[in-house]
């Protein structure tokens, strides 16, 4: 007989659970509680199932169940007690409890819905982004091979591009800007261009484009040959103007010196009249402006000329030339030291400009007749101010002609600066001569300028000027040298005289008591003046036969003072010739220099000698 109960176990689950239970060696509520989870599970799998027990089944249940205990440690009555156990479960909580939470997981699935949506949009979209990623990537891959293409090319063509492409703004530039620094770059441009052409590799470029593109230079080039004509036309004729600089033409001609030798090699013939128009153009410009500034050097107030004479002088000497006895202080005796300096003055070796030249001038002709007149300059100051500017002059034009020009061949370049400066120089000759005519008797004067002649010299050989410069100063010193031992013959046999004069004699016996003798001669102060001055002179190497004219003058005031001093007592003799050598002594030990040295000793030996 089988029983049925509803929500019931089958027979075979219960008799596998309770045979299960009977192995087991866990407590018998454990088991319990085991059979109950595997029933709870069953249950939510299927709510309605039913359990069925059959007779053997209960009888099986009694007997394996006959040992087991429960949680008091009682042995539980077989499967009876296991079905009043689940009989006593609350089905109807556990139902609710289980429809509550049905509810909650559909409630969360109705939340969870959107979610799935979006979840589902978000991978559609992301597939959607894969695709365009794989298509971009595939065009990447492309750009990537078209790039390496280019580039290969771009290095192909490029060195060709740089060396056959002009830009228009060059082209603008020779065709229509001013010649300046750019415009001669862009010429410069264009010649490497046409070389790079002319060279060119003719299996890499058609021959015939070429061609072309050298017919089209050629075309260019003839344009800038009539650009550069009229440009230096121009400022040839800018230096034909008044008060034109030839500084600045040259300035602005040098700056694109690069374009005559453009112009050398593509119209030589043109290129060498417009050299002969500026030498002869030049030429006018500095025979022009030299004659202007000779003639403001010509007024200026010159100091010790020929024209102040002494006014006690039988003979008219000039003041340069008394080497008397008179206690009259000699005014150009005084100013020897002052004009030595000068000569090592940096200020005073650079040459005035005319318009001061002009400016002192016009100031010594308005002063001149209120006799009032302090403007007054020294012969080798005038010689200076005049030799000084032509070496300046020469030197500006040389280094420009040179740099402009190119010459090559030095007798080229002697003979141009001979035929542009010849006229000038002759100006410098004949004003020397008209110096010397004035200033005849300024022995000192002409000694220092000679020794600026010999440094000017010195400075032409190191600037390496041309060889007319030096013709042009040994022309000068051939004019100053006689003339300097003319004056110097003139002061020995003024020494000699003024020592024989019967007035000097008298003055020398007439000296009864010795105290007058202890006084020096007026001449003896003078002479020692003019020797150290002159021993100055030799001790800076100025090279002439000046040493010898300094000896000469010497030994005729030696001999003449020991002749003056015959009519005296030998005790008054010894006085005398010392005073007067030892005065002699100490001037050119204090005066002379180094080359004074030598001499200063000799008279210091005499003075011992006549020692009293």
């Amino acid at each position: 007989m089988t029983t049925v109960h509803r929500n019931s176990i089958s027979k075979r689950s219960s008799a596998q659970e309770v045979d299960h239970k009977r192995h087991s060696k866990e407590p018998s509520i454990a088991s319990t509680m085991s059979r109950l989870q595997l029933l709870n599970r069953k249950f939510n799998n299927s709510p309605s199932f039913d359990i069925e027990l059959g007779e053997e089944d209960e009888e099986e249940g009694k007997d394996g169940n006959k040992n087991e205990k429960d949680a008091d440690g009682k042995e539980i009555n077989g499967n009876s007690t296991l079905r009043d156990s689940l009989l006593a479960i609350d089905t109807i909580s556990k139902q609710k409890d289980i429809d509550i939470m049905s509810d909650n997981i559909a409630t969360s699935l109705n939340l969870l819905v959107p979610l799935n949506q979006y979840m589902q949009d978000f991978e559609s979209n992301l597939h959607k982004l894969a695709n365009e990623m794989e298509v971009l990537q595939s065009r990447l891959s492309g750009l990537d091979d078209e790039i390496r293409k280019s580039s290969k090319m771009d290095m192909l063509l490029t060195p060709v591009l740089n060396d056959l492409l002009i830009s228009p703004k060059c082209i603008r530039i020779l065709l229509n800007s001013e010649i300046n620094e750019i415009w001669a770059q862009s010429l410069t441009e264009i010649l490497e261009k046409k070389e790079i052409l002319q060279n060119s590799d003719s299996q890499r470029l058609n021959q015939n484009d070429v061609e072309y593109f050298l017919k089209l230079i050629d075309q260019l080039e003839w344009k800038c040959i009539e650009r550069i004509r009229k440009f230096m036309i121009q400022n040839i004729k800018y230096l034909r103007m008044n008060n034109s600089s030839s500084i600045k033409v040259q300035q602005k001609m040098l700056k694109v010196k690069e374009i005559n030798l453009f112009f050398q090699k593509k119209a030589p013939t043109i290129a060498k009249e417009i050299e002969t128009a500026y030498i002869y153009t030049i030429r006018w410009y500095y025979y022009s402006n030299f004659i202007k500034y000779i003639s403001s050097l010509e007024v200026l107030q010159i100091a010790e000329s020929n024209t102040t004479m002494t006014s006690n002088s039988t003979k008219n000497l000039p003041v340069s030339l008394q080497l008397d006895n008179t206690n009259a202080i000699n005014e150009y005796l005084i100013n020897l030291p002052r004009r030595y300096e000068q000569l090592f003055d940096e200020k005073n070796k650079y040459a005035i400009l005319a318009k001061i030249a002009e400016t002192t001038s016009s100031l010594s002709t308005t002063t001149s007749n209120n006799n009032n007149n302090n403007n007054k300059f020294f012969f080798e100051q005038i010689f200076q101010f005049l030799n000084c500017t032509i070496i300046d002059n020469i030197n500006i034009e040389f280094t420009f002609m040179n740099d402009f020009f190119h010459y090559e061949n030095n007798e080229e370049i002697n003979n141009i600066f001979k035929s542009i400066w010849s006229p000038v120089l002759k100006l410098g000759n004949n004003f020397t001569s008209y110096l010397l005519k004035k200033c005849s008797n300024d022995y000192f004067g002409i000694l220092y300028t000679i020794h600026k002649i010999q440094n000017m010299q010195k400075d032409v050989q190191r600037l390496c000027l041309p060889e007319l410069l030096e013709s042009y100063f040994d022309s000068q010193l051939i004019l100053l040298w006689p003339q300097l031992q003319r004056n110097m013959d003139i002061l020995s046999t003024r020494v000699s005289s003024t020592l024989k004069s019967t007035a000097l004699i008298k003055q020398v016996i007439s000296s009864k008591n010795g105290n007058t003798l202890l006084v020096p001669l007026q001449l003896t102060q003078s002479f020692g003046t003019v020797i150290a001055s002159l021993l100055q002179i030799l001790d800076i190497n100025v090279q002439g036969p000046l040493e010898g004219s300094v000896e000469r003058i010497s030994n005729i005031y030696e001999q003449g003072l020991v002749q003056l001093s015959e009519g005296l007592s030998d005790e008054k003799k010894k006085l005398f010739l010392y005073v007067n050598v030892q005065q002699v002594a100490t001037v050119l030990d204090v005066s002379g220099g180094e080359g004074g040295k030598s001499l200063a000793e000799h008279y210091s030996k005499l003075a011992e000698a006549y020692s009293p």
